[in-house]
């Protein structure tokens, strides 16, 4: 009795109407309940699928468009590790030189010195690196880490700054005692010293420019410092002769040759042999007239020979 019953209301009939909101006729539909089960059970499934598959794919574009960012971010924190460490390579150079510099002991092996240091990081400076980014990137948040890296490359450019501002300071005192008359321009003796004295010739009481050196005609005659051949040719009184411009307002004066080596437009370093002594011009004997100018003045040349040897 009871399945029949159910029997019953399962096969009961159904009918749908549709009404259309126009001039057409309604229509309508005659389903058994089994069916219309059906079908919403199939419209549920379908509907179900489609918000499993809809839901799948947008989490896969959320998850590639995290990706591309996450790709982002690399390439711009390994651009930024590269920048650093570049700029870490120019301290490391920079320290290193100073250093070397400063381990002569004396201004003189400072100044005159023309080895370069060796730079770039070794294995502990790049661990010490690695190991401070990776710090960085765990313990930090994504704007902490932009801002570590800028602050980071800003405490280098500054560190950099100074290394160059004293390296620069250490290169124009090399310059000025480079240009700097130091030293004898040739053996010899003083024979006549800087000041007033009495012509050898003449008798009278004149200013003596420069010093004489005295020694054996054909003696060498050394350029006192780098510079380059202003003029070179022969003067009445000074015999063959040639001026040395040296920079830093330096100038110097190498009169009575027997024979110059150079000529004009010549770069000169220092201890380089311009020149033999001889007796040409306006001379009682074999000797250098040496002349030093500063700023367009005569100075005593005493002050730069005393370093005999240098």
């Amino acid at each position: 009795m009871k399945i029949t019953k159910w029997h019953k209301k399962l096969c009961h009939k159904i009918t749908l109407i549709f009404l259309p909101h126009s001039s057409l006729r309604p229509f309508q539909f005659h389903l058994y309940l089994p069916s219309l089960l059906s079908i919403v059970l199939i419209l549920f499934v379908v509907l179900g699928w489609s918000l499993y598959v809809n839901s799948s794919y947008l989490c896969y574009r959320y998850l590639s468009h995290c990706n591309e960012q996450l790709k982002t971010k690399a390439v711009y924190i390994k651009d930024e590790v590269k920048r650093i460490n570049s700029l870490v390579q120019k301290v490391s150079t920079l320290e290193r030189s100073l250093i070397s510099m400063l381990e002569m002991g004396d201004r003189h092996a400072i100044i005159t010195s023309s080895e370069k240091g060796r730079g770039g990081l070794n294995s502990d400076d790049n661990i010490g690196l690695s190991r401070v980014i990776r710090s960085d990137i765990e313990e930090l948040r994504e704007e902490d880490i932009y801002l570590s890296f800028i602050e980071l490359r800003d405490k280098v450019k500054a560190q950099i700054d100074k290394y160059e501002k004293i390296s620069d300071y250490i290169k124009t005192q090399k310059d000025i005692y480079e240009a700097t008359p130091n030293g004898y321009p040739t053996n010899g003796y003083i024979s006549s010293p800087f000041g007033y004295r009495n012509d050898p010739f003449s008798g009278e009481h004149e200013f003596h420019t420069g010093v004489d050196i005295a020694n054996q005609a054909g003696t060498p005659v050394y350029a006192t410092a780098n510079g380059v051949v202003a003029l070179e040719g022969h003067h009445a009184k000074l015999g063959n002769f040639i001026v040395l411009e040296h920079g830093y307002a330096f100038t110097t004066v190498y009169g009575h040759n027997k024979k110059n080596l150079v000529k004009c437009g010549d770069y000169i370093r220092r201890g380089q042999i311009i020149a033999y002594m001889g007796q040409t011009g306006s001379t009682t004997g074999p000797h250098v007239h040496y002349e030093v100018w500063k700023k367009k003045r005569p100075v005593n040349p005493a002050t730069f020979l005393a370093k005999k040897g240098d």
